[in-house]
């Protein structure tokens, strides 16, 4: 069974309920995370996101994985657990 991931809890609340094929900028999604208290670092660990390029990862505070938001212009093209 293959489950589509979605962020959580209030990350997902925040981020404006960031799923695949969701229209919002890279920097607007950014910033959101730098609102609610994520701190960007190379270094991916519990409560920042790092960027690279079009992709981006965060690593909740609450949760055992992380996320990679992968953007395709203004768009969410694929959301996926990693393991960080």
């Amino acid at each position: 069974m293959h489950l589509r991931p979605r962020l959580t809890g209030s990350l997902l609340r925040h981020a404006g309920h960031a799923g695949k094929g969701q229209q919002t900028s890279r920097e607007a999604l950014l910033r959101k995370f730098v609102d609610i208290q994520y701190e960007r670092s190379e270094d991916l660990r519990r409560g920042t996101f790092r960027v690279r390029g079009d992709m981006i990862e965060i690593y909740p505070t609450y949760e055992d994985q992380g996320y990679r938001i992968e953007m395709w212009g203004d768009q969410i093209d694929a959301l996926r657990q990693i393991d960080p």
